[in-house]
């Protein structure tokens, strides 16, 4: 037999073994209140907005949230069983498509009776609808649901609202939208970010859809009239860069786009919003090779 089966069999033995007084607990729990482990930044800063911090029983290590003292369960890249269990949710959330969860966490939330809620946050419609399901798919009653519902709803008319009215200036502009780092990395189509600043007027150069990192040559093969730099702190535009924009025929501008919540697809988008839409209203005037 592979060592993946006896790896899947020692973890299922190590959660019965360990934790076989809280498994007993919570099959006889009846507490219809939902017990939140969230291994998602942003799905855990969607519950805040929510008004459910008070729901959180687990969070990833990444989470940030008003109170310190809500236990650490991992994420799913690195999953702290044990603390897992201990915390009895009921609920699990994980940011991802269904299909794409491991099978030892589909085993051992099976195992227990935790409802498992996957969701994709790739596009900013994906964040609207999150905000929208959780309070259904958390099974939520009295204030809890009225209070989340509206945040939910407001949350999504501040979206809207913002993506209804394109900037002038950045009607038809070709952008290539990158974050630097070791490597560029392209936001291509079907991205919060690249939605955005679609919906504001401008026009992606990137074809693909998602994120990719980007060689030399790609950058300087695009026909664009800027560049954005997008990132959540502050930019030193890269000597590299700018070496390889001197051989580019088009010779672009240099827009920078900073906001904390720029890599964090969740409640801040609105904000995020405005910050596009005042890259974009400037960005003929930005810099130069």
């Amino acid at each position: 037999m592979s060592r993946q089966f006896y790896g899947h069999l020692l973890l299922v033995f190590m959660l019965t073994a360990s934790c076989s007084h809280e498994a007993e607990e919570q099959v006889g729990q009846t507490d219809a209140t939902p017990r939140i482990a969230c291994m998602s930044p942003a799905l855990t800063a969607m519950l805040v907005e929510l008004g459910l911090e008070g729901r959180l029983v687990g969070r990833s290590s990444f989470c940030e949230t008003p109170s310190g003292d809500i236990p650490v369960i991992g994420d799913l890249l690195d999953v702290h069983w044990e603390s897992l269990v201990r915390v009895r949710p009921t609920h699990v959330l994980v940011q991802g498509k269904p299909g794409h969860v491991s099978p030892e966490v589909l085993h051992v939330a099976g195992d227990r009776g935790w409802e498992l809620l996957a969701y994709p946050l790739v596009d900013a419609s994906d964040i609207k609808e999150a905000m929208q399901r959780l309070p259904i798919d958390l099974e939520l009653g009295g204030g809890d649901a009225e209070y989340a519902l509206q945040r939910a709803a407001e949350f999504s008319v501040r979206v809207d609202n913002g993506m209804s009215s394109p900037v002038d200036a950045a009607a038809g502009q070709k952008v290539l939208l990158l974050t630097p780092g070791e490597q560029m990395l392209g936001w291509g189509r079907a991205t919060y970010l690249s939605e955005v600043m679609e919906k504001l007027g401008a026009v992606n150069s990137l074809q693909f859809n998602g994120w990719r990192q980007l060689g030399a040559e790609e950058i300087v093969r695009s026909d664009v009239d800027c560049i954005i730099l997008a990132s959540s702190g502050p930019v030193e535009i890269p000597s590299e860069l700018l070496g390889h924009m001197k051989s580019m025929e088009s010779q672009p501008r240099i827009a920078v786009l900073v906001h904390p919540g720029l890599l964090l697809p969740s409640t801040q988008l609105p904000e995020l919003i405005e910050a596009m839409r005042a890259t974009l209203s400037s960005s003929n005037e930005g810099a130069s090779p």
